[in-house]
């Protein structure tokens, strides 16, 4: 294989690739700008996964259609296997969600794509956003509305993995009157 100028040795140029396709991973992870995302606790080697969502826009009215928006980190040098994840001795992270009658989803989630390693699993690292959008029924009235879930993960590092842990998540949402034009 020739090596590309400027790299010295197919090493250099290996580097080189897999750093690049990490920015370029990252990248497709960023929100659109001026999208709203969770405020979430720094994780850390005793909490190695941290959770938060919200409503987005947190004030709707009959008939909108809202994003419900999971943002999920992950401390350095740890990872939590994908919603794609193969069947076998690992959790494949997933949420569940209840909502409340005046509220349904609008769709599936949508997930990001995920890191493979070298061993083949799917994982993702660092911060990952879930979102899913959630329609507001016609009759609903005027309230505030509870989200209550779960995020189900498994958090490993390179030497174990925990057990899967069930974290609870919640968000709320404002249902206001329609104006009327």
């Amino acid at each position: 294989m020739t090596i590309p100028a400027p790299f010295t040795s197919f090493r250099h140029f290996a580097h080189w690739r897999l750093g690049l396709a990490l920015v370029l991973t990252s990248c497709a992870h960023r929100p659109d700008p001026g999208a709203a995302v969770p405020t979430v606790p720094t994780p850390s080697s005793s909490e190695p996964v941290t959770v938060a969502t919200l409503a987005d826009p947190p004030t709707v009215s009959p008939g909108d259609t809202f994003q419900l928006v999971v943002r999920v980190r992950i401390a350095s040098g740890y990872h939590i296997y994908s919603t794609k994840a193969s069947e076998g001795s690992f959790s494949p992270t997933s949420l569940t969600f209840i909502l409340p009658d005046e509220l349904a989803f609008a769709g599936d989630w949508v997930f990001p794509p995920p890191i493979i390693t070298q061993t083949g699993e799917s994982v993702y690292r660092d911060s990952v956003l879930f979102r899913r959008q959630v329609k507001v029924q016609l009759n609903a009235v005027p309230k505030q509305l509870s989200i209550k879930g779960e995020l189900l993960c498994q958090a490993c590092n390179p030497d174990l993995c925990f057990p899967a842990r069930k974290l609870p998540i919640s968000a709320s949402v404002a249902v206001v009157s329609k104006t009327k034009k």
